[in-house]
């Protein structure tokens, strides 16, 4: 599930998000729609289906220790994503290295996570964003972000990059990651076949900041 919009109370969805292709009407008519949050699925076939729900409450923090557990545990719990115990173990240990900013829910549980990587003065990277199974589709994602943001244009950073599967690999997984990607302000820049092997392209997006 992927979040597409935001805010409001769980109601009947006001009008439909199903598309037989599951391609841009869809989509663009969702987000457009402030009042309501809601998740899309993608099946193998392509097609993509959605249901509203209530945005959750977050409370973000500059994390400094502790972070590797509450990587560790929250990427675990989706091997859909994070299925390569060499790359997890990756992503765990740049969390104490890298600007790390943690999503809690009201009851202080760990809800979500996003690791940063500057690379330039002017550029910075998404290394790494997990968040727990059972807060996907509630605003987490959407809420670290955005708190990075606000991190890094304080700091003169124009550009944000994130790198994910890209649409030539049949995932279902990643069709939803890039879909929470581009309604979250990214769009696709390139595509780089063999930057992590010939059976995983991967593809570069971009977001301005400001």
């Amino acid at each position: 599930m992927v979040e597409l919009a935001r805010n409001g109370p769980d109601k009947p969805c006001p009008f439909p998000v199903n598309h037989p292709n599951g391609n841009a009407p869809a989509v663009s008519q969702a987000v457009r729609n402030r009042e309501w949050l809601f998740q899309v699925s993608i099946d193998n076939g392509g097609h993509m289906s959605g249901v509203a729900s209530s945005a959750g409450t977050y409370r973000i923090e500059v994390v400094r220790e502790g972070t590797e557990i509450i990587a560790r545990n929250i990427l675990d719990s989706l091997p859909e994503w994070f299925g390569r115990p060499e790359s997890l173990d990756e992503y765990v240990a740049a969390t104490t290295r890298l600007p790390t900013l943690v999503a809690y829910t009201e009851n202080g549980k760990a809800a979500g996570f996003l690791s940063l990587e500057k690379h330039t003065s002017v550029a910075a990277e998404i290394h790494v964003i997990g968040v727990a199974r059972d807060q996907r589709g509630r605003g987490c994602g959407r809420k670290l972000i955005e708190r990075a943001e606000t991190m890094l244009k304080a700091d003169g950073v124009r550009w944000l990059t994130v790198k994910t599967l890209a649409a030539s690999h049949p995932d279902p997984h990643y069709a939803e990651t890039r879909f929470f990607y581009e309604a979250s302000g990214f769009e696709p820049i390139e595509v780089f076949p063999d930057l992590w092997g010939e059976d995983t392209p991967c593809l570069m997006m971009l977001r301005p900041i400001g």
